[in-house]
């Protein structure tokens, strides 16, 4: 977080962290005058599901409105992605899961299966489904990928 004085002294600020109106943290900037500092909180321990959070300074100005800033976090597990494939083509999987590891924050947790026995899988508890260059697909399979295509959900097909 930046902290910055316009037309203001040399000043030495608290800033406090609250999640869900608890106050999570508090630490002191040294603003510069006319300058800015910088303030970091790491280790955020949020909960499961969207957090309420501010940021605030103590007043130091007749303008109190500006000491206080409102922003939500959203803690959520991975989305699940399935990836079926043949194994005919080892890198596939390799460079779709290299793919999804470069989202931020591990957004995304792959599993593999192979198209023969991925025909009895529930894909109700997968974000995305990704049928990766299957020669053949069992009616079980199949049934499946249509009813997940059916409910306008995630189908991938490369």
């Amino acid at each position: 977080m930046t902290v910055a004085g316009f037309n203001a002294p040399q000043a030495t600020r608290t800033v406090t962290l609250l999640l869900n109106g608890k106050s999570v943290g508090t630490k002191t900037v040294n603003v510069p005058e006319n300058g800015r500092g910088t303030v970091e909180f790491v280790g955020l321990e949020a909960s499961q599901g969207f957090n309420k959070c501010e940021v605030r300074i103590d007043s130091a100005d007749s303008l109190p409105a500006d000491d206080r800033y409102s922003f939500a976090v959203e803690r959520a597990d991975p989305k699940k992605v399935l990836f079926i494939d043949d194994g005919r083509r080892p890198n596939a999987e390799k460079f779709f899961r290299a793919a999804l590891e470069s989202a931020k924050d591990g957004e995304y947790s792959l599993e593999l299966q192979r198209g023969t026995a991925a025909g009895n899988t529930t894909f109700s508890k997968y974000a995305v489904v990704v049928l990766a260059d299957l020669t053949s697909v069992s009616d079980d399979l199949e049934k499946s990928a249509d009813q997940l295509r059916e409910q306008g959900r995630g189908l991938f097909l490369p």
